[in-house]
């Protein structure tokens, strides 16, 4: 955790202080989805959609990282997460070419940073589908990670049957070849814990930070 808050007190602008609510025109976008099921191996399963972002629209550190805060702080409230880790669907379909401008070294810095320093005991990515663009983007992004990462993620790309290697075909939603029906409220999953968001914030990142500032200042006066 002290690396958590090391880069908290570095780079509060890539953490949010606010809840789901602050962010529900862009939490309904169903950019994230999470299932009540888990992973073959007991993981919670979050979903990626990378089509469903609009860098026309949106801003990463303002909207997409917010949202992403939100629906893992309520993944982690489940003390699974911290036992078994975090299976990750990234789905790449539609990705759109305009993420392409957020792919600077400094923003891919702070992404791999914020993944590191969560705790979170590891993680399984699983890129499904394709697109035109993703392969330019992962030659962009792959040299930046840490072998770990590497080692945790597997291309499926649209060879579904190797997805259902790891997570059950009666877990999957029909998109990914399974056999869920999409019957849950995802929106409802993070709303419904709306003031336990809000109250973690409020303590372990505002208070945090503004303890910070005041120790700073405290040692200025001092000076």
């Amino acid at each position: 955790m002290k690396s958590f808050y090391t880069f908290l007190q570095d780079s509060p602008e890539w953490f949010t202080t606010g809840c789901p609510i602050d962010k529900k025109e862009l939490v309904d976008k169903d950019m994230r989805i999470v299932p009540k099921e888990y992973d073959k191996a007991g993981r919670p399963i979050y979903i990626f959609k990378l089509g469903k972002i609009d860098p026309r629209i949106m801003d990463l550190a303002e909207d997409v990282v917010p949202v992403d805060d939100f629906y893992l702080e309520a993944l982690m409230l489940d003390d699974c997460v911290a036992k078994k880790g975090l299976c990750v669907i990234v789905d790449i379909a539609n990705f759109p070419w305009r993420v392409m401008k957020w792919l600077t070294p400094h923003n891919i810095a702070m992404c791999i940073k914020r993944i590191l320093t969560m705790p979170i005991k590891e993680y399984r990515f699983h890129v499904v589908n394709d697109s035109f663009l993703i392969h330019a983007a992962i030659k962009i992004i792959w040299p930046f990670l840490p072998q770990y990462l590497k080692n945790s993620v597997l291309f499926h790309f649209g060879n579904l049957d190797g997805l259902q290697e790891h997570i059950s075909k009666e877990v999957l939603p029909h998109e990914y070849a399974g056999n869920k029906e999409m019957d849950f409220d995802y929106q409802q999953f993070i709303y419904e814990k709306n003031s336990l968001i809000a109250k973690s914030f409020k303590i372990n990142r505002k208070m945090y930070l503004e303890n910070v500032k005041d120790v700073k200042c405290n040692k200025m006066n001092k000076k």
